[in-house]
């Protein structure tokens, strides 16, 4: 991932060959102007993780240095980074990131040259700035040597500490999905003989959670690992086939009235053959043909597809619950507690 940086740099060195006091000035001069600014010694640093960098020059080279009567220098310019930061998505939306600045002297080993923060507030930041999906909550600089293959170099960095905001998220994510799983469990209050409206309802959810899933998707970053937000889809894709299994298995228990063994001991008839086809469930007439034993068998059968149905009344809200308080608590946790640091 890039971001963009708009930042001034200001740098501070000792150099006695511009010492004023030798030439009789005793006040500091303030120059300007990219030919003058040229002609004087400065640290060559760069940004380790930055793209693209450039001088802001309008109206003019956005560069100022002043020298004070006992040789210090203050070199200041104003620069535009386009920065990489490597972010990790595990726990997207719910993730926090890290974004570095890293900055080194380019061939002045430490040996020659060494960078350090200011003492007094090395970093100031607007913090009314306004992004449009992470909120900027703080930052801290840190510097250490590099040992590299030429060399050791003195090297400074600021890390930025983001926190994604979860709004658009809760609602279009979440909620929706929720709902979707709540609509779900309608089929569970609708009578058994109706199994067309209970499974229309069981697919219509589901391709529910499955648009709303893909137009996630679009605003989501790719990566090949499993998301949060993916969890999250499965926990409510699994929910609404658990609902349609139900439904399925209730169906069937209703249909097994019509085993061939009982069925076999009535004239089935061709009207009662196209009721059941088309309704699910046979005719009044062809229920009052059946013996006593059939009808206790086929009443059991019922009992227990509503038993069945009861208990899903309860069982599939408790478990989608629970597994919601499991959801929330661990990804919490793992959003306060675990700051994955970016490496280069």
């Amino acid at each position: 991932m890039d971001y963009d940086l708009d930042a001034y740099l200001q740098q501070s060195w000792y150099d006695p060959r511009l010492s004023l006091l030798r030439f009789g000035i005793n006040e500091t001069v303030m120059l300007s102007g990219e030919a003058i600014t040229a002609l004087i010694w400065k640290p060559d640093l760069y940004f380790v993780n930055a793209k693209r960098a450039t001088v802001h020059d309008v109206t003019a080279p956005n560069e100022l240095v002043q020298i004070t009567p006992d040789g210090y220098v203050l070199y200041g310019v104003r620069v535009r980074l386009k920065l990489s930061c490597h972010m990790y998505f595990h726990l997207f939306p719910l993730d926090r990131q890290k974004c570095f600045v890293i900055i080194r002297p380019y061939a002045q080993r430490n040996d020659q040259t060494r960078i350090s923060w200011a003492r007094d507030k090395p970093v100031s930041m607007e913090f009314d700035i306004q992004m449009e999906e992470f909120d900027l909550v703080g930052f801290y600089t840190g510097q250490f040597v590099e040992r590299r293959q030429i060399g050791t170099f003195s090297t400074l960095n600021v890390t930025f500490l983001l926190h994604r905001r979860i709004e658009f998220h809760l609602i279009q994510s979440y909620f929706t999905t929720c709902l979707a799983v709540f609509i779900s469990w309608v089929p569970f209050y609708i009578t058994m003989v109706l199994p067309q409206i209970r499974v229309a309802i069981g697919c219509t959810t589901l391709l529910t959670v499955l648009s709303i899933m893909s137009s996630v998707r679009t605003v989501a970053p790719r990566v090949s690992y499993v998301k949060a937000i993916d969890v999250w889809a499965t926990l409510c894709i699994i929910f609404i086939f658990a609902e349609l299994a139900e439904t399925t298995l209730v169906h069937y228990m209703i249909r097994m009235k019509l085993r061939p063994r009982i069925m076999r001991r009535v004239d089935f008839g061709i009207a009662n053959l196209l009721h059941y086809v088309r309704h699910g469930y046979p005719t009044d007439d062809f229920l009052l043909k059946l013996d006593s034993q059939s009808k206790l068998e086929l009443h059991r059968n019922q009992k227990r597809a509503e038993a069945i149905d009861r208990a899903s009344r309860y069982m599939f809200p408790l478990c989608f619950a629970f597994l919601n308080l499991v959801y929330w608590l661990y990804y919490t946790d793992q959003r306060y507690e675990n700051y994955y640091i970016s490496s280069m």
